[in-house]
């Protein structure tokens, strides 16, 4: 037992490891989008928006938040905790799944394989709720496969220990809800978990209490802020999107393939297909490992494709409900997936060598050698067709990494920097992370000023000291803006420029 979870320790060491370290290898910027009004949300929690959205009501992505910032104030640690640590738990969940279900050997190789899978590392660093929701759930499933599905150990369900698992597990499934809310369709595999494990429905009580309890803290929140406790789904909204994207069927229906053979090729899309058949045929079979697989991968394909065909059948124009032709909305079928691909090259390599037995070599090495050479071609395909992309910090997005190198060597408390108001020009969102060291110390003690109220612009003259930092990603010239915004004066100096040419820094003297 006790090497048991010695070794459980080691393999989840590493993978916490690999999964940070190639979250970091591949880290994004902070970008003004989606993921910027989560962490602007985070930071001014507990005030939430007079007029609620859908974002802004994941208060399950945006408490952690709240709290790292909290502690580091404006920092990269408060961006990046969150998605950072939900890659190497969504590894560790899938390795603890494919462990209990299948072997060691399965678990390990299926959670290394995801932290490599192309469309997830794309997003690395990106503050959005699709993996840490993936990951709370995944985690949920993986608690209770380990503790309950471990024969080692007798099982005593009325115990206090058992009772602190469901009640860990319900938080966690609760949690899952709290960050993104259509996570709660796979709240349907809950008494599946429990028909595989044997654990008697009654227990289902306590899970289902604390999964609630996460619930009231919606409802809470619902009720002081908007005197609504369904304000969630009432602030919930189609979103916008192109006739395109809506209307055509086939590509609604194979979205999922189309993005994974993007960026991964057609093996990794093979690979998993093979493991969906596997599952299919074996389900026939009664194996009850890959019912449960079949059953996941089923629950969140069905449900978006049915989701993403709405427009379509009621004719609804410019919306659709899911944004399925972002990867990031698939993150949930990706466990399964990953397992069952696993599971079926680690039984086809188990079956060659029983029927090779004059091979001098264990089974469990030869299975594990094939199963990296297999994987480890596949995820080599899938990196080297993202590994230049520009958005990278480490393929030259670092410009703000650059100003903070540059503002920390002329740290002056006189100086000022004019920024842009709260818009699609912002820097008061962005700019503060970067005065500041990863951990939140200060390292440019100056202040800032605003050169505008809402529309209403400072002339250049106005601006007669200081710096001016421009961002050409979103200085785009219009006649409804000064000409100063994308073209600076004469008389203003550059002082900074960045390396791919996106950041500048006036002084204005």
């Amino acid at each position: 037992m006790q090497k048991t979870l010695k070794n459980d320790l080691i393999f989840i060491i590493f993978l916490i490891f690999v999964a940070v370290g190639v979250q970091f290898l591949f880290l994004n910027p902070p970008i003004l989008s989606d993921q910027m009004e989560y962490y602007i949300t985070a930071i001014r929690f507990p005030h939430l928006p007079d007029n609620p959205n859908i974002g802004s009501m994941r208060i399950g992505l945006e408490l952690p938040v709240a709290v790292l910032y909290r502690i580091f104030g404006t920092s990269e640690v408060a961006y990046y905790t969150v998605p950072i640590l939900s890659a190497a738990l969504l590894s560790v969940s899938i390795y603890l799944i494919g462990k209990s279900l299948f072997s060691r050997r399965v678990g390990f190789f299926s959670g290394l394989w995801v932290i490599f899978i192309p469309n997830l590392v794309q997003d690395a660093g990106h503050l959005l709720p699709d993996l840490p929701a993936t990951a709370c759930s995944a985690a949920a499933f993986a608690l209770l496969f380990t503790y309950f599905g471990n024969k080692q150990h007798k099982r005593d369900f009325a115990s206090k220990e058992s009772l602190v698992i469901f009640i860990s597990a319900g938080v966690l499934f609760g949690w899952s809800y709290l960050i993104k809310e259509y996570l709660a369709i796979l709240f349907l595999l809950i008494p599946l978990v429990f028909w595989m494990l044997e654990i008697p429905y009654r227990h289902l009580i306590p899970l289902a209490i604390s999964m609630l309890l996460m619930y009231g803290i919606e409802v809470a929140v619902g009720i002081i802020y908007y005197q609504n406790p369904l304000i969630r789904f009432l602030a919930a909204s189609p979103r916008e999107t192109t006739g395109e994207i809506q209307k055509d069927v086939s590509r609604i229906i194979n979205y999922f393939a189309l993005l994974l053979i993007k960026d991964g090729g057609e093996g990794i899309l093979m690979l998993m297909g093979l493991g969906v058949l596997n599952s299919l045929v074996r389900s026939f079979k009664k194996q009850k490992s890959h019912i449960f697989l079949l059953s996941w991968v089923l629950l969140i394909y069905v449900l978006f494709t049915i989701a993403g065909l709405l427009p379509v059948i009621f004719n609804w124009e410019g919306i659709v409900l899911l944004r399925l032709h972002k990867f990031r909305y698939w993150v949930p079928i990706l466990p399964p997936l990953v397992i069952g691909a696993v599971a079926m090259l680690d039984a086809f390599f188990v079956w060659i060598k029983k029927s090779l037995p004059q091979l001098r070599i264990s089974e469990n090495s030869f299975a594990s050698i094939f199963l990296a050479v297999f994987l480890s071609l596949t995820a080599a395909r899938g990196i080297n067709s993202i590994k230049n992309d520009p958005d990278f910090i480490r393929n030259g997005a670092d410009q703000y990494l650059e100003l903070r190198a540059y503002l920390q060597e002329h740290d002056n408390p006189e100086d000022i920097i004019w920024i842009d108001r709260d818009n699609k020009r912002a820097f008061e969102r962005i700019l503060p992370m970067y005065i500041r060291n990863p951990f939140g110390r200060l390292i440019w003690r100056g202040s800032t000023k605003y050169i505008n109220t809402a529309n209403l612009y400072l002339r250049a003259e106005e601006i007669d000291q200081g710096y001016f930092i421009v961002d050409r990603d979103f200085m785009t010239p219009s006649s409804s803006l000064p000409s100063y915004l994308y073209d600076a004066p004469e008389n203003w100096q550059l002082v900074f420029e960045s390396e791919n040419k996106k950041l500048a820094l006036y002084k204005v003297d």
